[in-house]
């Protein structure tokens, strides 16, 4: 759906900025040994500003037909050694517009998910890799999992 002229990120587009939150909030009125479990995770629905372009109508059209989007991959890069060097990569998927909302040139898009994956690279200032650390969670099963790779890595998870 989206392109680009940027050599390596030709299907990616400039992302203006985005947001969105995970959060777990406890019971304050439960005893101190409830506490822990009093709460439940809530991911909110990510809210993204990118360029109005020639995308916009067939973003209002997914909208408006309520149809799935498989996967949104958004990517940070970074010039470290390389130009536009991927450093960080959030992944939703199965997600479904909630709302669309112009002014001027940017486009403000909200979706709901299922599914969210992150992963972040960590790179010394000498520009060498030190290892990825990959942390996965499904909104619709509350499983979650983090796992380390590469140098200095450390795995580990949590199901």
């Amino acid at each position: 759906l989206t392109n680009s002229n940027v050599e390596n990120l030709e299907e990616y587009t400039l992302l203006f900025d985005h947001m969105y939150s995970l959060e777990r909030r406890t019971n304050a009125n439960v005893g101190e040994s409830n506490m822990a479990t009093s709460g439940r995770v809530r991911f909110s629905n990510p809210i993204f500003k990118l360029a109005n372009a020639e995308w916009s109508q067939k973003l209002t059209d997914i909208l408006i037909n309520g149809v799935m989007v498989n996967e949104i991959e958004i990517v940070r890069v970074a010039n470290i050694g390389k130009v536009n060097e991927i450093v960080e990569k959030d992944i939703f998927k199965n997600s479904y517009l909630q709302f669309i909302s112009k002014r001027t040139d940017a486009l403000f898009m909200e979706v709901r998910i299922e599914d969210y994956t992150t992963s972040l690279t960590h790179v010394d200032q000498d520009t060498k890799q030190k290892g990825t650390v990959v942390a996965h969670y499904s909104v619709m099963t509350g499983k979650n999992s983090i796992s380390a790779e590469g140098a200095g890595g450390e795995g580990g998870g949590a199901e």
